[in-house]
């Protein structure tokens, strides 16, 4: 029998084997079957630096040095998502002379209140400029005085815009595969230009309908569900959850009739 996995929300999921694959003008030039899941493995906190986790479970058992407890407490995102097996005294015990520091920072730091404190706020905005000044900064005041930057609508390259170069060919009938094969570009990419283009409003959401056969309007409401079902605009989940029964170029299109 396949796994079972439970969420946390307490769903009860059947890992059964899916398949992937990856599709271009109706041929399907690769693809994997396999059990959507991925293994867990245990860690060491000097591994886990850096990470942000949604859960884990942690043992603290075996801490040895000073801050490892808190460099494994800080990686989950919240309290809810923290699970303790056990800890020993080193575990959360701050280092003597991380403790000494701080206290002569914090001493420093009401020292320097202090003094600013007694500064006028004519000289103290002066301070300020030659500090930013000295940081090779600009004022707030030198960046209100900048001209206003627009962009032009052109490439990198110098050239027009690629949506536009589509919307152009769009306007004078040409298809989707046209279109690409004439910009030496994917399917994909085209409709990437068109999603654009339709929130921008300079394609209609009716002109959609050129490009929509009969078997994909019937299946319209039907991807549209799953969207919505879904709660989730990639094209990814759709197409799993379909087990490939639509193309990606299918998904997207129906993506954009619908999306406002």
């Amino acid at each position: 029998e396949w796994p079972i996995v439970r969420t946390r929300n307490g769903r009860m999921i059947k890992a059964e084997p899916m398949e992937w694959g990856v599709e271009e003008n109706g041929r399907i030039l690769a693809k994997i079957e396999q059990v959507p899941l991925r293994l867990a493995w245990a860690i060491t906190v000097h591994k886990s630096q850096g990470m942000s986790l949604d859960e884990a479970v942690i043992d603290l058992n075996n801490v040895f040095e000073f801050g490892q407890g808190y460099v494994a407490l800080s990686r989950v995102r919240r309290l809810a998502g923290l699970f303790i097996l056990g800890w020993n005294e080193r575990a959360f015990q701050v280092h003597p002379e991380v403790f000494s520091k701080d206290g002569s920072f914090r001493e420093s730091s009401a020292k320097a209140a202090d003094s600013l404190a007694k500064i006028s706020a004519g000289n103290l905005k002066k301070e300020q400029e030659k500090f930013i000044s000295a940081c090779e900064g600009k004022s707030q005041i030198d960046r209100s005085a900048e001209p206003p930057r627009f962009h032009s609508g052109r490439t990198k390259k110098g050239g027009i815009d690629t949506c536009a170069e589509t919307l152009v060919l769009w306007n004078k009938g040409e298809t989707v595969s046209r279109i690409a094969k004439s910009r030496g570009l994917k399917n994909q990419t085209i409709l990437n230009h068109i999603e654009k283009l339709v929130k921008k409003g300079k394609i209609k959401r009716e002109d959609l309908l050129k490009i929509i056969d009969s078997s994909l309007s019937k299946s319209l409401s039907e991807i549209h569900a799953a969207f919505q079902n879904l709660g989730d605009r990639r094209l990814s989940p759709v197409f799993q959850q379909f087990k490939g029964k639509y193309s990606y170029d299918q998904l997207q299109i129906a993506r954009i009739f619908y999306e406002k």
